[in-house]
C-alpha cells in the first residue's frame, strides 16, 4: 500500500508540470503578432516626417529664428499636430505614432506666432504598413525673408 501511495504522489508533480506546460504552449500559440501582418492585433506604427526650412532667395537652409518660425503642423488625415520648431538650419524629424495602418496624407506647414509662412504645396500620400514608414525626402519650407 505504501508503494502506491508512493506511486501517486511520484507521479502527481510531473502531471501538474506537464498540464502547465501544455496550457502556456496552447495560451501563447494564439498571440502572434507579426511586422508583415498589416491587420494584426498590436500594430501601431510610426509616421516619420522630416522637413527643413530654407531661404526663398537662396535655397540655403535657415533656421527657425531666422525665418521668424515657432511651429511646424503637421497634418494627418486631417489631424492637426503642432510640434515646437527646432533651433538650428538642418533637417529637423518628427515622429508621429499612428493607431492603424493604410493610406496617409500629410501636410506641412510652418507658422510664426500664429501666421502661415510657408507650406507644402501638395499634400503628401503614403501607405503606411504594420513597420512604418518614412518619407523619403525632406519636407521642403520656402520662407520670404
Amino acid at each position: 500500500m505504501t508503494t502506491n501511495r508512493t506511486r501517486t504522489i511520484t507521479k502527481t508533480p510531473l502531471l501538474v508540470a506537464l498540464a502547465l506546460a501544455f496550457g502556456l504552449a496552447v495560451s501563447a500559440s494564439g498571440c502572434i503578432i507579426s511586422d508583415n501582418d498589416d491587420t494584426g492585433p498590436g500594430c501601431f506604427p510610426d509616421l516619420v516626417v522630416s522637413y527643413v526650412i530654407l531661404n526663398n532667395a537662396t535655397n540655403a537652409a535657415i533656421s527657425c529664428a531666422q525665418a521668424g518660425a515657432d511651429t511646424v503642423r503637421i497634418t494627418v488625415n486631417g489631424t492637426p499636430n503642432d510640434y515646437v520648431c527646432n533651433t538650428g538650419a538642418a533637417v529637423q524629424t518628427v515622429t508621429i505614432p499612428l493607431d492603424s495602418t493604410g493610406s496617409v496624407t500629410v501636410f506641412v506647414e510652418l507658422f510664426g506666432y500664429g501666421q502661415s509662412l510657408s507650406s507644402v504645396n501638395y499634400p503628401l500620400t503614403v501607405n503606411v504598413g504594420c513597420s512604418g514608414y518614412q518619407l523619403p525626402s525632406p519636407a521642403e519650407l520656402p520662407v520670404v525673408l
